[in-house]
């Protein structure tokens, strides 16, 4: 089980994430989000919590990754994401909580996944509003050093 299940949709006030991943094994383009509401019911009926964004196969089927290439890139085109077909994961949190900045989120990557980065096995970049840090190997003495960590 990752931790995105919990942080992505906890970073936001509303409770909701959208990612864009390019598979480094095929290079295929896939686009999903998840909404996580109360558990509620509606005249009799129970609801679970978690709302899925994807594309529905057949009328009870699984949510699955929209791959749909016009629609992906309007995405990215609307959220400013920059992958540029290059492999990896784009998280976009919408209404983020205000304790969450670039600089907090840079600390709180390099706090713990420090050992997948000094492994040359993961680069973050953290874009906030007027910044950009990118937690590499090169890099991750300089971000420890600079940003303010989490309180």
């Amino acid at each position: 089980m990752g931790l995105g299940k919990f942080v992505f949709p906890r970073s936001s006030r509303i409770r909701s994430f959208s990612a864009v991943t390019v598979r480094h094994e095929d290079n295929r383009r896939l686009l999903v989000g998840q909404s996580i509401l109360r558990s509620h019911s509606v005249h009799g009926n129970s609801y679970t919590p978690d709302g899925w964004f994807g594309q529905k196969i057949g009328r009870t089927g699984v949510q699955q990754p929209v791959e749909d290439t016009a629609f992906i890139e309007r995405f990215e085109y609307d959220f400013c994401l920059e992958r540029n077909g290059e492999p990896g994961l784009s998280v976009v949190g919408p209404f983020c909580d205000p304790d969450w900045t670039a600089d907090r989120v840079a600390h709180a990557i390099a706090e713990d996944y420090f050992h997948p980065i000094l492994s040359h096995e993961l680069v973050v970049t953290v874009e906030g509003p007027s910044s950009e840090l990118v937690v590499s190997a090169d890099s991750i003495v300089d971000v420890v050093k600079t940003v303010s960590p989490a309180q």
